[in-house]
C-alpha cells in the first residue's frame, strides 16, 4: 500500500514520522511523506506536482487546526468551505477515524473574532453569482430574509469551531486526480491568539492520534 502523507511545515514532520517509525509495522506499506507548505497555493502546487509524477493509493492530510470555542482532541474533516467565495466541498468518507467535523479555509491566518461568519460567506455568494441570490430571493420580503438570514446565522454560529489555510484545496486537488483522501486535524490554537505555539502542536500532535489505529485501518479498507 503506498500512502502519501502531507502535513504544512517541517517543523513537525518529525514528530509524525517518529510516531509511524515507532509502531514497527511488519506488513507491506509504503509511506512517502510531503511537506506541502503552510499557505494554500504552496499546497495546491506541491500536491499536485507529487500526484503528476507519482502514484498513490490514499492521501493522508495530518496537520493542526485552529478553533474557535469549544474543541475536540481531533477530528475528520467531512465539509470544508473557502471563507473567501463561500464554495463548499463534501469530502467522501470511506473510513471514520474521528469525529467528522466542518472546517473552514482561509487565504490568510485566522486570528480576529468570527462572529456573523455565516452572513459573510452568503455576502461572498452573492457577489460570486448575483443572478442566481437575485433569483433566490424572488416572492420573499425583506424582512423574511433578515430573519432567515438570523437563525441561519445562530445556526451557523454553533457549527463553525475549526479553521485552517490547506483542506479546501487538498480536497480540490484530490478530487480531481480522483484519489482517495483523509484529513485528520488536531485543533491547537485558539483564534484570537495570536501566537502560535510550536511546542504544544508538536505535543498535541503527539499525544491526540492514535497512528497505528489509523494506519490499521487504512491498511484494512485496502484489503477491502
Amino acid at each position: 500500500m503506498k500512502i502519501l502523507l502531507c502535513y504544512a511545515t517541517a517543523g513537525e514532520w518529525k514528530i509524525i514520522k517518529d510516531k509511524i517509525k515507532n509502531l514497527n509495522l511488519k506488513i507491506n506499506l509504503n509511506i512517502t511523506y510531503l511537506c506541502t507548505g503552510m499557505w494554500n497555493y504552496e499546497t495546491i502546487f506541491n500536491l499536485t506536482k507529487t500526484l503528476n509524477n507519482q502514484d498513490f493509493d490514499i492521501v493522508l492530510n495530518i496537520w493542526v487546526c485552529g478553533y474557535l470555542n469549544e474543541y475536540k482532541p481531533r477530528i475528520q474533516v467531512a465539509r470544508t468551505v473557502n471563507l473567501s467565495t463561500g464554495k463548499e466541498l463534501i469530502i467522501p468518507i470511506f473510513l471514520e477515524l474521528a469525529s467528522m467535523e466542518s472546517i473552514g479555509c482561509s487565504e490568510v491566518p485566522v486570528t480576529k473574532d468570527l462572529s456573523n461568519l455565516s452572513f459573510r460567506l452568503k455576502q461572498s455568494w452573492m457577489e460570486t453569482c448575483p443572478e442566481v441570490w437575485r433569483e433566490s430571493l424572488k416572492g420573499i420580503s425583506r424582512q423574511a430574509c433578515l430573519s432567515d438570514r438570523q437563525a441561519r446565522d445562530d445556526k451557523e454560529k454553533k457549527e463553525w469551531q475549526y479553521f485552517d489555510m490547506e483542506s479546501w484545496w487538498i480536497e480540490y486537488v484530490c478530487d480531481k486526480f480522483k484519489i482517495p483522501r483523509v484529513i485528520l486535524k488536531v485543533p491547537v490554537d485558539k483564534i484570537g491568539e495570536e501566537v502560535f505555539d510550536k511546542e504544544k502542536a508538536s505535543k498535541m500532535l503527539s499525544d491526540n492520534l492514535d497512528y497505528g489505529e489509523v494506519i490499521k485501518k487504512l491498511m484494512d479498507y485496502k484489503i477491502l
